[in-house]
């Protein structure tokens, strides 16, 4: 397209498969990234023009009565489409509007984290994510770990490693099955040395090399990571005597 910002206007970011109206109105969308494979092609190919007429009742039903029920479905229906542009406006109103107890909530406000993310508005993402997380965890849903991500970065970000590291094994604790989850142990070592307790970093990477084999990539990184540690200490100490020795000749 000539203008190189229009397909932003739409709501798209990214590779995309796009169906335009002749005055270039996008009628339905799906990213490529979320597109496994040429059947999940020829599948979206199959099926837009019933997530177009979804929409087209979803409409209907909310100009003909506008509660939070029919204002929902529109939002979804949008989004189904590809139309996200169109539907992050209704998912912020919903947001407000939906009772605090209602639990479609928390899948709400992870889909605006995840069009956040997809439109490149990263601190809106880091927002959102640092506000769900605890109860992701709460809830026990995994994806606690994805959204960790952002809630330990916004906390070193201020300063906070001891937090960022305490959530991480939060996290490895709330999912000891899950690989993705154990390797937040990793990460939360590092923030323990952002902290400056090696000490801490240390003992949580002989948990992992405890718990695991020898042969695993995790117990191996956990090593590795102590020995980088380990030699940040030697370094430490080196540059302390050489201190010592300048403060004697002077």
């Amino acid at each position: 397209m000539a203008d190189e910002e229009y397909p932003h206007k739409l709501g798209i970011y990214n590779t995309t498969l796009t169906v335009l109206d002749s005055k270039k109105n996008l009628v339905a969308a799906r990213q490529n990234s979320n597109l496994a494979d040429a059947k999940d092609v020829l599948k979206w190919l199959k099926d837009w023009p019933d997530n177009v007429k979804a929409v087209t009742a979803a409409e209907a039903a909310y100009k003909a009565k506008p509660d939070v029920e029919t204002h929902y479905t529109l939002a979804q229906a949008l989004d189904s489409c590809g139309r996200i542009a169109d539907a992050s406006p209704h998912f912020e109103e919903l947001v407000k509007s939906l009772p605090k107890d209602d639990k479609r909530l928390l899948d709400l406000n992870m889909r605006r984290a995840a069009i956040a993310e997809t439109c490149w508005n990263w601190e809106l993402a880091q927002q959102i994510y640092f506000d769900v997380y605890p109860k992701l965890i709460d809830a026990k849903d995994e994806r606690a770990i994805n959204a960790s991500q952002y809630y330990v970065a916004k906390l070193s970000g201020e300063g906070k490693n001891k937090e960022a590291r305490e959530a991480l094994i939060k996290v490895a604790e709330a999912f000891p099955k899950n690989e993705q989850a154990q390797y937040c142990r990793l990460t939360a070592a590092w923030y323990a040395v952002q902290a400056g307790d090696k000490a801490q970093a240390i003992a949580d990477l002989e948990a992992i090399i405890k718990a695991g084999k020898k042969e695993d990539n995790l117990v191996q990184a956990a090593q590795a990571t102590i020995d980088s540690i380990k030699a940040m200490e030697k370094e430490e100490e080196k540059r302390k005597e050489a201190e010592k020795e300048a403060e004697k000749n002077n």
